[in-house]
């Protein structure tokens, strides 16, 4: 019984670590400023990326950097990874570490957003109390239900 209850609250925590959203404003925009990005894309014409406003402005000879809700599909991910037409960014530099990439998509899957639309945290998901009942019917076969 005991090891139910431990296994059961493992996988909550550990699901509901991944339901804050990722931030602009102190994951995403770092990346640009920290890794060269706004050298060569912070003045005028084509892609700017010096603030939220301007990278979804950005357009490319593809059409719009950021497709919000399509990470792969997105010009910008393509274009970091290597695989779009053209030189791979950041151009003339190493490429960057996939977890960065990886970030960078899973704020374009969740909607491109500049702030998250409520204030939720991690900290609001995480239970403060696990209840586990017992299983019925008991003895079960073939199967049973735990509430």
């Amino acid at each position: 019984m005991k090891q139910i209850r431990y296994f059961i609250f493992s996988i909550l925590v550990c699901g509901f670590t991944h339901l804050q959203a990722v931030d602009y404003a102190t994951e995403i925009q770092p990346i640009f400023n920290n890794n060269g990005c706004t050298g060569c894309h912070g003045g005028s014409g084509g892609l700017i990326l010096t603030s939220y406003e301007n990278l979804m402005l950005g357009n490319s000879n593809n059409g719009p950097v950021v497709t919000a809700g399509n990470g792969a599909g997105s010009f910008i991910i393509q274009k970091l990874l290597g695989t779009a037409t053209g030189a791979q960014m950041p151009s003339g530099g190493s490429p960057l570490n996939e977890a960065v990439i990886s970030l960078l998509e899973t704020w374009i899957n969740e909607g491109a957003l500049e702030e998250e639309t409520a204030d939720i945290g991690k900290e609001d998901f995480l239970p403060t109390k696990l209840i586990l009942r017992p299983i019925y019917p008991n003895p079960f076969n073939p199967s049973a239900t735990i509430s």
